[in-house]
């Protein structure tokens, strides 16, 4: 991987990525590892998957591309929203407010 500054840069940004399995999933690591094999620096921006025993890590370079996985929210839905800590997001511990089921931790 390498991080040239001259170079192009693209940020890919999906639900999941695998170890899930789908058609999403197999398009973006496609699309990605072939932009990367021509010299474009890839960062994949993913959510952690839930139903795994051991974590993966944060950060991993998969064939050329940067992947960053970030928690996500609610992991029982399939509409993940990844929390992501900034100073103007609730993101990091503070109470936030589910549609659905209301103020929730």
């Amino acid at each position: 991987m390498n991080r040239n500054k001259n170079m192009l840069n693209v940020l890919m940004v999906t639900a999941r990525y695998f170890p899930d399995i789908g058609g999403i999933e197999t398009h973006v690591h496609e699309v990605g590892r072939r932009l990367a094999s021509n010299g474009i620096n890839i960062t994949l921006l993913t959510t952690m998957p839930h139903a795994l025993s051991t974590p993966l890590p944060r950060e991993m370079v998969v064939e050329g591309m940067r992947v960053i996985r970030v928690r996500s929210w609610p992991s029982e839905r399939d509409y993940p929203i990844a929390h992501i800590c900034s100073t103007n997001s609730d993101a990091c511990g503070q109470k936030s407010r589910d549609p659905i089921r209301g103020y929730v931790s």
